[in-house]
């Protein structure tokens, strides 16, 4: 099962079916992706999923990596949009320059 692939329970991963940031990959080859979304909804995607409680609770944050393969993007996208959150003041790194928590509540 996927969820249990990239370290997220089942009941994380049906959140984020419900908030539409988890959907079926697409089969392209090696690479899982969904239809690309764009800068900004990649951004709002982020955010949805760091403000999931599950998520706000480590306290390590999420790993950037774990973004990516949740959103079906290339993690140069997460990196991108979590820079640009950064500038924000949106979200900062945690342990290390991949681990990203929510400023939020």
């Amino acid at each position: 099962m996927l969820s249990k692939a990239i370290g997220c329970t089942i009941v994380e991963s049906l959140i984020l079916t419900f908030l539409g940031v988890w959907d079926e990959p697409v089969d392209r080859g090696d690479m899982k992706f969904s239809s690309q979304p764009s800068f900004a909804e990649i951004k709002q995607k982020l955010l949805d999923i760091f403000s999931v409680p599950a998520y706000m609770a480590r306290e390590n944050g999420v790993h950037m990596d774990e973004l990516a393969e949740h959103l079906k993007v290339q993690v140069v996208k997460v990196k991108e949009s979590l820079a640009t959150l950064e500038e924000e003041g949106t979200v900062y790194p945690t342990i290390d320059n991949y681990h990203y928590k929510y400023f939020g509540e």
